[in-house]
């Protein structure tokens, strides 16, 4: 012990914060002595770098610049549950921790130490609550897969930290910290009532776990310059073996943390436990952050009797649940040493000679004899934590940069308001917005979104329209009544089945609502979505509720319907067609105009919108906050609103309302060209109607079934023809004809008017009127206050400045922190230069 003791008198304290011993054991060669020596300079001048960036990212973490953004390097304690983290933070940082039977860790500790430079500096810990999550009361046993990862606790978009209390007694520490967990966990209460809290006994809280965070900002002489997190052990179940969902939030909150790369995650483990069973072990693998991990075993003193020493030892070795930067053993005080307040000095010795006297680690383990103790495992944390920032330094110096970039272009368009050239500033303001929406308007380049995605929208109004014209039922109902007293029986046929009956011929179809169409009906995927507002029928059932299409709406006209319009509206005797009955029937096609018509005239308003403020936004950004944007937003939005006010009641209204008065066209060769094509297609579907049912009243005589090549080559013969006779519904088919040619006509004539009205009118508005409206609303020309007009226009707004100041600020402690980084990464390289070790990783 003498010796153990002595050893530890010899042992100095490095500027990084670590012990190390600058004599080796006996034997040593002085060459050896001279190489550690040179190391240790080597690892002062790393230490004193780690300790400036440690201040640089202090600096970055007061801006309030998020971890997603700027990546920090840190290390992450990770564990099972009962693992020994707790004790091993307490080695590492030389506090005590809460403890407690089962779970010590409810929420995260984030535990940052830095050394201070002043010579009569105290030890000091400030204490601190980051509340990033809000908790929205208790949830069920079985939780969705879709619930936030740290459900019950959902993330806030703003944080906030709370001052808690600052303890300058390392004494005092451990209860400050219970309380702070007690506060972190009953986010109900008022965290005051915790801070002021005298010693007592700990009363229940209102949750088992948070993800909010417990901050320990630890400064004084002599201590490392570290950044690390506690977080709770690693569960399987709860204590009581209620809410599972518990245990996925404390996986979620370790992956968290374990997730950036950034993260040296620090892998507790217990000895006295099968390491194959390791939770916490699986999750870091799971992340793939074995090459970010150092293992730490705890208890060796626990070790099972009968345990194999060949598997730690391939453990140790790295052959078995290898981990990138091996593994450390330590052994930390009992709970008897606990009971009678053993410090850390007697804690380290009495560490070292455990690994010094007992078996297997003082001689079939003194090949790793270099990992033994909290002092090897403080220095390798060390140097691997200085790695880590190492290589972090060029997206650190990026990341700044890209900071420091954003905001010289705000401050840009923050400039100081003017009072001499006000007037020409605000008249040139003007006419730049005025150039762009000429450029809109026009569809130039880079401008040319709006005329684009208007033109869609016009495409899209004709093609509804179009599909809205009127269709004609295929049969009457006494054609369909005939079809249905045919027997179906299986015809014989010869081929390969069709894919839509496997195995079966396909019969004719003989629906009495299957419609004669002129074109094809457009395929969903390139359906117009100009009828959203059209009131749907009414479904069935819900389950069955299908969307409403365009031709849904369409006018469907049966032959007899017709025929009982052309009576009812003649006062001949021989039949003929009264043309008020055609002009009846042409006007009931027109009824659903007005739903597509006002649609797409709310997507032109909403597009316009969307680019004049877009534009709007462009030019007057560095205005944003004076009256002059406001008031120009004002103006220019009420030009848009009378604007599109009158495109729909002195234009659309008014064309429908003529569309509605009376069929009329000069364009009469167009009419009848469109008429005779018509006329072709419905005789055609009519004689197919026709001919289907006389072959279907055939079949019921013969009680034999016509294949559909029979049919189809039967319908084709003149004797068929003659068989079946004229059409008895000719004159409505004509009729039906007439009226359809006429919905062609005035349908493109119709949307054609809408359009162009919007385009030689509103377009033209905003290209022409839109300087001089601007003009004469703001005040700015042609007025005896012309230029104290403009001058209050550009007044800078109070927070305005306060604001301009604060980037200042913020851009000053950037340049600050990049000349840091800057600065250290050229120590890096002297201490390359030093050691002969080329790098470019930085």
């Amino acid at each position: 012990m003498a010796d153990v003791l002595q050893s530890e008198q010899h042992r100095s304290t490095t500027p990084n914060g670590f012990r190390h011993s600058h004599s080796s054991s006996r034997g040593h060669s002085t060459e050896q002595h001279a190489g550690a020596q040179n190391t240790v300079d080597s690892i002062e001048l790393l230490g004193s770098g780690v300790k400036e960036l440690v201040r640089a990212i202090d600096s970055l973490v007061d801006l309030g610049i998020p971890s997603q953004v700027l990546p920090l390097p840190q290390i992450v304690v990770v564990g099972d549950q009962s693992a020994g983290k707790s004790s091993l933070i307490e080695a590492i940082s030389e506090i005590k921790v809460p403890r407690s039977t089962g779970t010590c860790t409810r929420c995260p500790l984030q535990i940052r130490t830095k050394s201070s430079d002043e010579g009569s500096a105290l030890w000091t810990c400030k204490v601190s609550l980051h509340k990033k999550y809000g908790y929205y009361g208790d949830v069920p046993v079985n939780v969705s897969a879709d619930k936030p990862p740290m459900y019950p606790w959902v993330e806030n978009q703003f944080g906030t930290i709370v001052e808690f209390t600052t303890v300058h007694n390392k004494r005092e520490l451990e209860e400050v910290l219970k309380r702070a967990q007690d506060a972190i966990l009953n986010p109900a209460q008022d965290h005051v009532q915790y801070a002021r809290a005298s010693n007592g006994r700990p009363e229940p809280t209102q949750l088992e776990f948070s993800p909010n965070v417990v901050v320990l900002e630890i400064s004084g002489p002599g201590l490392p310059n570290l950044s690390f997190v506690d977080l709770p052990g690693v569960i399987n179940q709860t204590e009581d073996g209620t809410k599972p969902y518990l245990v996925k939030l404390v996986k979620n909150l370790a992956r968290e943390y374990v997730k950036p790369k950034e993260s040296l995650v620090l892998l507790a483990c217990s000895m006295e436990s099968d390491l194959a069973n390791s939770s916490a072990s699986k999750l870091v693998r799971n992340m793939n952050a074995e090459r970010r991990a150092v293992g730490v075993l705890t208890k060796p003193d626990r070790m099972p009797q009968g345990d194999s020493l060949a598997l730690w030892n391939a453990v140790l070795n790295g052959e078995k649940f290898p981990l990138e930067h091996g593994y450390y053993v330590t052994k930390q005080p009992s709970q008897l040493d606990l009971d009678r307040a053993i410090d850390h000095t007697e804690a380290r010795i009495s560490e070292r000679a455990f690994f010094q006297s007992q078996e297997p680690w003082a001689r079939s383990f003194s090949g790793f004899r270099h990992r033994f103790g909290t002092f090897s495992l403080q220095q390798a944390l060390s140097q691997k934590l200085t790695d880590q920032i190492r290589a972090s330094l060029p997206q650190i110096r990026t990341q700044v940069q890209r900071k420091i970039e954003d905001i010289d272009n705000e401050l840009r368009y923050l400039p100081e308001p003017p009072t001499i050239n006000a007037q020409s500033i605000v008249i040139g303001t003007l006419s730049d917005f005025a150039n762009i929406m000429q450029k809109l308007v026009e569809g130039a380049q880079p401008y040319h979104d709006l005329r684009q995605t208007w033109r869609h929208h016009c495409q899209t109004f004709r093609d509804v329209i179009i599909s809205l014209r009127p269709t004609l039922i295929r049969k009457t109902d006494a054609e369909t009544a005939a079809a249905a007293r045919a027997p179906r029986p299986q015809p014989k046929f010869t081929g390969t089945p069709t894919k839509r009956e496997h195995g079966e011929a396909v019969m004719i179809e003989s629906d009495s609502d299957r419609e004669m169409s002129v074109a094809p009906e457009p395929t969903p995927s390139k359906r117009p979505r100009m009828m959203a507002n059209a009131e749907p029928a009414t479904p069935r059932t819900p389950q069955k509720r299908r969307p409403v299409k365009a031709n849904d709406l369409a006018t469907r006209f049966k032959l007899e319907d017709i025929r009982k319009v052309l009576d009812d509206f003649s006062a001949s005797d021989i039949g003929d067609v009264d043309p008020k009955a055609v002009d009846y029937l042409i006007l009931k096609t027109l009824e659903h105009w007005d739903a597509p018509m006002r649609t797409f005239l709310d997507d032109t308003e909403k597009v316009l919108r969307v680019h004049v403020r877009r534009a709007l936004d462009e030019v007057f950004r560095q205005w944003k906050t004076t009256d002059l944007y406001k008031e120009s937003y004002r103006i220019i939005d009420t030009f848009l609103t009378t604007h599109m006010q009158s495109q729909r009641q002195d234009v659309a209204e008014r064309a429908l309302r003529l569309e509605r008065f009376k069929p009329i066209t000069l364009n009469i060769e167009i009419l009848e060209r469109n008429r005779v094509e018509e006329l072709e297609v419905f005789q055609t579907a009519r004689y197919e109607a026709r001919a289907n049912a006389w072959v279907d009243e055939q079949d019921v005589r013969t009680g034999k079934g016509t294949s559909l090549q029979d049919r189809h080559r039967k319908i084709a013969t003149e004797q068929v023809r003659k068989e079946i006779g004229p059409d008895p519904y000719q004159r409505e088919v004509e009729v039906m004809a007439k009226v359809r040619g006429y919905y062609n006509v005035a349908s493109n004539g119709f949307v054609d008017h809408i359009c162009k009205s919007l385009q030689a009118e509103l377009f033209e508005s905003f290209r022409t009127d839109i300087r001089g409206g601007l003009m004469e609303g703001l005040s700015v020309v042609d007025d005896a206050d012309a230029h104290a007009n403009c001058v209050r226009l550009l007044a800078e707004d109070p927070a305005r400045e306060v604001h301009r100041q604060a980037l200042k600020k913020e851009k000053e402690k950037l340049m600050d922190a990049q000349k840091v980084i800057d600065s250290l990464d050229l120590k890096y390289r002297q201490v390359d230069g030093v050691n002969g070790v080329s790098n470019g990783v930085v």
